[in-house]
């Protein structure tokens, strides 16, 4: 889901150049309610967008502005879906609404999330992060902080996971966050990298 025409339209031709013909593109924005928002797109970052409102002081790195059409993700994907692997969300503060236009997927599948955290990006698309750890916790789901370090002789990746139980104290820490459903697969999968 990708409402930039611009990165859109790159996705396409590599999805063309590569015969990746199972992907399926769909050129909206993913929120809690279908219809139409402004996406403002900062300078020097031409694939780098937000739906929600821009601060003051990032307002001069406006460089242009567009509708774009918005719908909600359970209205987009099968209604028995079951079998996800990763969810992966970076909407620039609009994570929250994206999530609640897709809680009878997140029900369904349990698939983990990786969301990427920023509170004022959130603030500025009228949510918290409080409000985003609300939401999946009550879903069942749980929070990490990740990051990955290299070590040993052949620096090898070494993916470690931080739980993160407060909202405030952990978006001050780390910006990306793994969300794991206990009672799913990967959950057990990942469990050694917790660290306590």
């Amino acid at each position: 889901f990708e409402p930039n025409p611009r990165p859109h339209a790159r996705l396409e031709a590599a999805c063309r150049a590569n015969g990746l013909s199972q992907v399926t593109l769909h050129r909206c924005g993913l929120g809690d309610r279908p219809g139409e928002l402004v996406m403002s797109v900062r300078s020097g970052a031409s694939t780098t967008g937000t739906l929600g409102r821009v601060p003051p002081e990032e307002e001069a790195k406006v460089t242009e502005r567009f509708t774009v059409p918005v719908c909600r993700a359970d209205d987009m994907l099968p209604a028995d879906l079951t079998d996800v692997s990763l969810i992966k969300t970076d909407t620039e503060g609009y994570e929250t609404a994206v999530l609640r236009g897709m809680e009878r997927t997140l029900r369904q599948t349990r698939a983990p999330l990786v969301i990427e955290i920023v509170e004022k990006h959130l603030r500025g698309a009228g949510s918290s992060a409080e409000e985003l750890f609300a939401l999946l916790s009550g879903h069942g789901y749980r929070g990490y902080l990740f990051d990955a370090r290299r070590t040993g002789p052949l620096l090898r990746q070494n993916l470690q996971l931080h739980p993160a139980t407060d909202p405030v104290h952990s978006v001050g820490r780390s910006r990306n966050f793994l969300w794991l459903h206990p009672e799913s697969v990967a959950f057990k999968r990942m469990r050694p990298q917790v660290v306590a």
